[in-house]
């Protein structure tokens, strides 16, 4: 009886060529190909967050400053509004290039009401928002609101704040105080702004926005 040598006949049927597994080369650029790729990947994924980062700090400091503006845009537009034609203490009290105090006769009533000496008051008026002074405060970076009822921070994170008063013909009134007698020369308020926000390991957004605002009721 013939004999088959088992050992034989699976070398006969193995394919020429067959490899049990992979070399220590093979292994060793398989492991380089893929430091490469991750390598690539973390690299996209780092810019990507780097990118929306700064993105995300910078839109909200754009909005912050908008909606600062804006309020104020409200609040300065409605500057010597005296519906009763009060002889004095309606328009600006104080102007500087950090801040500002203006009363207003909002409700009609031919009374302003006020904190300061040397303005109309009558303790019988009572509106918080005839008189309003902003202020920028450069230790806390705040920019601040006050009326008779108190003071609110409107914007924190403001790296440079300057206002700049401007008459009629739309000339610099110079002074810092503008001089009492030019008070009643303001016709408008420019505001220059910058806010400064930290973005992480990434530094610092700053942003820069410039506006002008028109008094609309001064000496009509």
């Amino acid at each position: 009886m013939k004999k088959y040598n088992l050992n034989q006949r699976l070398d006969q049927t193995e394919p020429a060529g067959c490899s049990h597994g992979f070399t220590l080369v093979e292994l060793l650029i398989t492991m380089v190909i893929a430091s490469f790729v991750l390598a690539a990947a973390f690299a996209i994924f780092t810019n990507y967050t780097r990118s929306n980062t700064l993105q995300t700090v910078a839109a909200n400091v754009q909005q912050d400053i908008r909606a600062g503006i804006s309020f104020m845009e409200q609040d300065v537009r409605s500057a010597g509004f005296n519906p009763r034609e009060l002889s004095t203490g309606v328009g600006f009290t104080e102007a500087r290039t950090t801040t500002f105090t203006f009363t207003s006769d909002n409700d009609f009533n031919g009374i302003v009401a006020a904190d300061d000496p040397g303005t109309v008051e009558d303790e019988t008026d009572t509106s918080p928002e005839e008189q309003i002074t902003y202020t920028y405060n450069a230790g806390p970076r705040t920019l601040t609101r006050r009326n008779l009822e108190g003071t609110e921070t409107l914007l924190s994170n403001i790296s440079s704040l300057v206002f700049t008063y401007f008459d009629t013909d739309n000339g610099p009134i110079v002074g810092n105080p503008i001089p009492a007698a030019s008070l009643d020369d303001i016709r408008s308020v420019n505001i220059s702004i910058t806010m400064s926000e930290a973005a992480g390991k990434y530094g610092t957004i700053s942003r820069t926005v410039q506006t002008r605002i028109y008094c609309r009721n001064m000496n009509l």
